[in-house]
């Protein structure tokens, strides 16, 4: 019987996660709040794009954009240094017609555990946004509201246990070539005097 193993890429390391978490701090105080840098980008990095349904041919547009969040303790005001440290988002927007937008979203998040050691996870999101979801959203929202209790409870569940399942899996891993990527994107959109 044949034995087929599938390469394992080099993973991104605690280096390259500080890397990251070096690069959203910077932009966020070039925005002015310290805390949030949002940017239109052309394309986001290849690396980025894999994880991106490919366009239909008949979308109106595509358009990437990418948010990078510093997460800040509240009790302090100071930028937190356990738990979720930081997220950077790269989102594809691609609008169908102009009543229908195909919505992606890849999340890169900054953790860090109770010793200060970083490591960066992925989640990768896909939604539809549009008339017809709006209406549907909210008869979800009033559902919740008025008494279906144990709904949101349930649902919570399944996403925990989910997300630990996809964790055991190595579907959040993130690879060194995506770091290398994320913080070379996020370099570029410093001035130029401030670039590695």
């Amino acid at each position: 019987m044949a034995n087929y193993e599938r390469e394992t890429p080099e993973l991104a390391t605690p280096e390259q996660a500080g890397l990251v978490l070096s690069d959203i701090a910077d932009l966020a105080m070039m925005q002015g709040d310290g805390r949030r840098y949002r940017s239109i980008i052309g394309l986001a990095p290849i690396e980025v794009v894999a994880h991106f349904p490919s366009p239909d041919s008949t979308s109106d547009s595509v358009l990437d954009h990418l948010e990078a969040v510093q997460y800040v303790d509240p009790a302090t005001g100071r930028p937190r240094e356990t738990g979720t440290l930081a997220l950077v988002t790269f989102t594809r927007d691609e609008r169908r017609d102009a009543g229908l937008i195909y919505q992606t979203q890849v999340d890169y998040t900054v953790v860090a555990d109770k010793d200060g050691v970083k490591n960066l996870k992925r989640f990768t999101l896909q939604r539809e946004t549009g008339l017809h979801k709006r209406s549907a959203d909210y008869a979800v929202g009033m559902a919740a509201m008025y008494g279906e209790t144990g709904v949101q409870e349930a649902f919570q569940e399944a996403h925990e246990a989910n997300l630990a399942m996809e964790d055991a899996m190595g579907i959040h891993d993130v690879t060194a070539a995506e770091a290398t990527a994320i913080t070379t994107e996020l370099d570029s959109l410093k001035p130029i005097s401030e670039q590695r």
